[in-house]
């Protein structure tokens, strides 16, 4: 047996607290991502809009494919309880198992970091340039996702493939009793991983940038907007960040231990970045389905509206505001006409509930999932 830090001569997971880890984080990555795809179920007919609940329920497949590789893993512990993985490790390390194991690691994580960046672009084009005709319809979006999900099979299946049958030196994940990818050594392999590590680099400084080019429309869109929905537009603001520096918190470790290994002689040390894998990133399939329902616009409007609600009462507008504010965003030829014959009653009344629904619908497609 080749002995690595994540096993020992008894289990295949060495620790008592990577066992509990991959049980816990497995579980509650299978539970959310299950009620998120449940929910939009569920909710789909409802939606005004599809194409953003159709891309959040692939991020969820991806993140589900996460929770069925770690329990797998914690299953496959178990099989070795009489203390033998010792005796039994090339077994495993060459079982169908594992090598199905390795693939669905790499297509989750890879996948996961695709998603998110049609997900940060689809919101880039409905924040940053709220009033366009040009969005992402259904169509498009599931041309996108077959593309993406195709190609990301067929690029996590190669080095897979490639490792059937092979000893440990040639197998992309080594001696890795989790069947993760760490193995530079080998030539091929190590060009593979340097293809993965550079993919996943780009999307993630894409999404920066993405993201802050839409912190900075809502900046300057609270300057226009009426005070409670510059309140919606600094909860949408802590949505994103909460979102966005949660993943890339988990995955700035890997970056650096591998940048950092690559331009070392020494070599990347698979020991802490089996470890940074194992406990970092299985943290997104877990935290995301959490992060997208617990920020969702229903719970942020709920948070907020007893604010907004004080603050509408206590606020008055005078009419040439509420005329001003509602040709902003209508330029419909009706409204237009209330405008020049609002001294009668019906008139008003008219143009306030038109200028209400206005501003609806306009948080509505800012926060819109």
């Amino acid at each position: 047996m080749y002995s690595e830090a994540l096993s020992s001569c008894y289990r295949l997971l060495a620790h008592i607290t990577l066992q509990t880890f991959i049980w816990i984080i497995g579980g509650l990555a299978l539970i959310g991502n299950c009620m998120v795809l449940l929910q939009h179920y569920c909710e789909n007919t409802k939606k005004r809009n599809y194409v953003p609940t159709f891309l959040v329920s692939n991020l969820a497949v991806s993140d589900l494919i996460m929770s069925i590789y770690l329990l797998t893993i914690a299953i496959a512990d178990l099989m070795f309880f009489k203390g033998d993985y010792g005796i039994k490790s090339e077994t495993w390390l060459s079982h169908p198992v594992c090598l199905i194991s390795s693939f669905l690691v790499i297509l989750s994580s890879l996948t996961t970091v695709l998603v998110m960046i049609i997900i940060s672009f689809d919101r880039y084009m409905c924040i940053v340039y709220p009033f366009s005709t040009k969005r992402m319809t259904l169509r498009i979006a599931r041309i996108a996702l077959a593309m993406l999900w195709i190609c990301s099979i067929v690029f996590s299946a190669i080095p897979v493939i490639f490792s059937v049958g092979k000893p440990g030196y040639m197998r992309i994940y080594k001696y890795s009793s989790m069947c993760m990818p760490n193995n530079y050594q080998n030539y091929y392999h190590r060009i593979w991983m340097l293809s993965y590590l550079s993919v996943t680099a780009i999307a993630w400084i894409l999404m920066i940038i993405l993201y802050c080019r839409i912190f900075i429309a809502v900046q300057e869109s609270s300057k226009t907007i009426r005070k409670s929905s510059t309140t919606d537009n600094k909860a949408l603001a802590v949505r994103l960040a909460l979102i966005l520096v949660s993943d890339l918190a988990t995955w700035l470790p890997y970056y650096y231990i591998s940048i950092m290994g690559l331009l070392q002689s020494s070599g990347v040390d698979t020991v802490a970045l089996q470890f940074i894998v194992t406990f970092l990133l299985p943290l997104n399939s877990a935290i995301n389905p959490y992060l997208y329902t617990l920020t969702s616009v229903d719970t942020i409007k709920g948070v907020f509206r007893s604010k907004s609600t004080r603050q509408s009462t206590m606020s008055t507008y005078s009419r040439s505001t509420r005329v001003t504010t509602m040709s902003t965003y209508s330029s419909s030829s009706k409204v237009k006409t209330m405008i020049k014959n609002s001294s009668s009653t019906r008139a008003k009344s008219t143009i306030k509930k038109v200028n209400m629904q206005e501003m609806d619908t306009f948080v509505n497609i800012m926060f819109e999932e």
